[in-house]
């Protein structure tokens, strides 16, 4: 009776897989790509209970990269690379063993801070009032940019990138995003 109490408690057994990744890490020129040899390849595990990174390599000079190691079934794996102080991100790595994911483009580029920037889309969601009459506000905000470089902004004074918010509003809450948090102020 003891046993089956000590293993009801203990956490569920993860299965583990040795997974093989790989790909290149590539910069963009224009409306062409070159590779980015050299660049610093960061394997992050997104788990539910463990996170961080997990392996890192560094590009050869066609760009490749690849990875070896055993994935928990239950995490999301990315590739990053930094490059000109920005970190940039591949999509999600397969786990799949039977489909080794090595066709990965991790995309980097040069950066600017008069690279055009422009507001794709501004999507905002007010709810009905609450017992004092206040009413909560989405706003969803997807900039867009056609270009090659990475806008960013030109000093620690200035912003890559402003919007106006509406007067008297209050409680600014920064959600999901491709900002941290402490990136975005309000002035």
């Amino acid at each position: 009776m003891a046993l089956a109490g000590l293993a009801a408690g203990a956490p569920a057994a993860v299965a583990q897989v040795r997974v093989q990744a790989g790909g290149r890490v590539v910069r963009l020129t224009g409306t062409d790509s070159v590779p980015a040899p050299g660049a610093r390849v960061v394997l992050h595990r997104v788990g539910r209970q463990v996170q961080g990174p997990v392996d890192s390599a560094v590009a050869d000079a066609r760009g490749r990269f690849a990875f070896s190691f055993l994935a928990d079934t239950s995490a999301v794996y990315l590739v990053s690379a930094r490059y000109s102080g920005v970190a940039y991100f591949a999509t999600p790595v397969h786990t799949n063993p039977e489909r080794p994911d090595t066709a990965i483009d991790l995309v980097v580029s040069d950066t600017s801070s008069t690279a055009p920037v422009s507001l794709e889309a501004r999507h905002i969601v007010v709810s009905a009032p609450d017992a004092e009459g206040i009413r909560g506000v989405v706003e969803l905000v997807l900039l867009r940019n056609d270009g090659h470089l990475t806008r960013v902004a030109p000093d620690t004074i200035r912003p890559a990138w402003a919007m106006r918010l509406p007067p008297r509003s209050t409680g600014l809450v920064v959600g999901e995003g491709d900002f941290a948090t402490d990136a975005l102020l309000r002035r």
